[in-house]
């Protein structure tokens, strides 16, 4: 009985922490929070732009082989069955492919060439207005520009232009050091 009460008396001598010291703790955290969380933003962006560097680079070495490959000529040659370059563009650098721009599912001796992408043309990884996140990128045609872009709501995200090779990522927006997208 006795440890009883000594176990009672140890128990009424102890207290909680106070308002006071729950405050100073909260105040903390939020301050640390404050400091920790715009790192986090900017270490998300700097991810965000290496991989549109890496697309970028993936894209222009895959358009560069298939001219290398088809007489000079870049991807988006409306050849066979296609009525559009945009679908010419894609399946041209993501299947097998001819001498002469035809396009195939399966290697052979006919379709030699490519693929030179792995299933899709990637999508832009910086989302702006004009590339809208999670959008599967697709192709679309404006005379001689190929304008990869969004299914859902038709705006681009990549910008081909066929009659130079240029490959660029179409975002008015500005990099983390103050350089447009499409200067990349």
């Amino acid at each position: 009985m006795k440890r009883i009460n000594d176990m009672k008396d140890i128990l009424k001598g102890e207290r909680g922490f106070t308002l006071v010291e729950l405050l100073i703790v909260v105040i903390i955290l939020g301050i640390l929070a404050a400091v920790v969380i715009p790192q986090f933003s900017a270490s998300t962006q700097d991810a965000n732009e290496a991989a549109l560097d890496s697309d970028l680079s993936t894209m222009r070495n895959a358009i560069e082989l298939y001219a290398a490959q088809h007489n000079s000529q870049y991807p988006g040659v409306i050849v066979g069955s296609y009525t559009s370059a945009n679908d010419a563009f894609r399946d041209q650098l993501t299947q097998y492919t001819d001498r002469n721009h035809g396009v195939s599912t399966t290697k052979g001796a006919a379709f030699p060439y490519g693929p030179y992408i792995k299933n899709k043309i990637p999508n832009n990884p910086i989302p702006n207005a004009l590339t809208p996140a999670g959008s599967e990128a697709v192709v679309q045609v404006d005379t001689t520009t190929i304008i990869i872009s969004t299914p859902a709501n038709n705006l681009t995200g990549w910008m081909f232009i066929r009659a130079t090779g240029q490959f660029y990522a179409n975002n008015t927006a500005t990099d983390s050091n103050g350089n447009s997208y499409t200067n990349r």
